[in-house]
């Protein structure tokens, strides 16, 4: 089994969904290795004991070596793949969207446990914590009623620890985040809830002003919550639900935010890459970093490096200075990336919708900037 330093486990990294990590990424760098796919790859991946594990929508999760770019073993669902994998003690956790979460031994692919959710796919991310896994669902746009659930399972043996309808409107896409005992995600409907881990009971529920859906991932940090919704991004009070505050983008929100040092960053869909002060929602930078498209990749933050990556649909993965929002340098794809990327051991890994994974390292760069 290789290592990997500062582990990125899951999708944005961590329970708290914060997108941030003490890994360095490469300061100049260039392609180490790309593996193609059947199809293409709006998922993230998960980086751990040497291992890149990346789902495609062509339904199968692909386990490649990150030094070498050589493909471990596969595991194929049936059905396309959108959401990312999570990994904990030797666990592979994976969603489809034939319904139904998986269990998969980490070195072999050979399956542990599966729990289906019939005639529900499933595109939230599956979080992992506490001994449980925590993920929603939807029923794929059909007339239903619930039109989604939340679902805890124990991460061990896939028993239903509890189950949470949502209200008749409500899908649930969004990728669920945790802390303090409470688990945190949005509806379709534009409401973000607040659940006991431990008993699926609701602590809050609420709709901020002007919210249209809730896709992304709710961010935890500093007593708060960061997401996007419609034209807005939100600061709400993790113990209450309360609005702390809105800031108005302009362009349609589909990305998670990264987190740290009292900084959110986040992606707009007018292609902008907004950094804002976590606790009055100004902005932190003289100007947005831009790109010159839509941005649907939520950024990953490298606090050794001090360096923002994000994926653009103008097919390009770019790095910003987190400090100013200036592009240090760009890695040009043959197609948009809505994948997030993950950092971990100088490496940043990514994917494409050009069906490509990719592995951008400290090696002789051929880069645009």
């Amino acid at each position: 089994m290789g290592s990997t330093d500062y582990p990125w486990t899951m999708f944005h990294y961590d329970p708290l969904r914060t997108g941030t990590t003490l890994a360095r990424g490469p300061a100049n760098p260039g392609l180490m290795w790309s593996y193609l796919t059947g199809s293409s790859v709006y998922a993230s991946p998960a980086v751990s004991d040497g291992l890149v594990f990346i789902p495609s929508w062509d339904g199968t999760l692909y386990v490649i070596d990150e030094n070498t770019g050589q493909l471990k073993w596969s595991f194929n669902t049936g059905a396309p793949i959108f959401s990312s994998p999570a990994v904990s003690t030797g666990t592979v956790f994976l969603a489809s969207r034939n319904g139904v979460l998986y269990a998969l031994n980490e070195q072999s692919g050979s399956v542990i446990w599966s729990h289906p959710t019939p005639n529900y796919p499933i595109t939230s991310s599956p979080l992992v914590a506490d001994g449980k896994v925590f993920f929603g669902n939807w029923c794929g746009g059909m007339l239903c009623n619930p039109a989604g659930h939340f679902v805890a399972l124990d991460s061990a043996t896939g028993t239903i620890l509890w189950l949470a309808a949502t209200v008749p409107s409500a899908a649930v896409v969004s990728s669920p985040s945790i802390d303090n005992g409470h688990v945190f995600f949005g509806e379709d409907d534009g409401t973000v809830v607040s659940l006991n881990e431990t008993t699926g009971k609701a602590v809050w529920s609420v709709v901020p002003s002007g919210n249209v859906f809730v896709r992304t991932a709710p961010a935890v940090a500093s007593g708060m919550l960061f997401f996007g919704t419609g034209k807005n991004f939100v600061a709400l009070d993790e113990l209450t639900g309360a609005t702390r505050w809105t800031f108005k983008t302009g362009g349609v929100n589909a990305t998670s935010a990264a987190v740290s040092n009292g900084i959110v960053y986040f992606g707009t869909g007018d292609g902008r890459v907004l950094a804002l002060n976590a606790t009055t929602g100004a902005s932190k930078w003289p100007s947005p970093g831009t790109t010159t498209a839509g941005v649907s990749s939520s950024p990953a933050l490298s606090l050794g490096s001090g360096v923002l990556y994000v994926g653009s649909n103008d097919h390009y993965l770019y790095a910003l200075n987190a400090t100013n929002g200036n592009r240090l340098w760009r890695y040009s794809t043959s197609a948009p990336v809505f994948s997030s990327p993950a950092v971990a051991d100088g490496r940043v890994f990514f994917g494409s919708l050009d069906n490509s994974v990719y592995a951008l390292g400290p090696v002789v760069p051929q880069l645009q900037v």
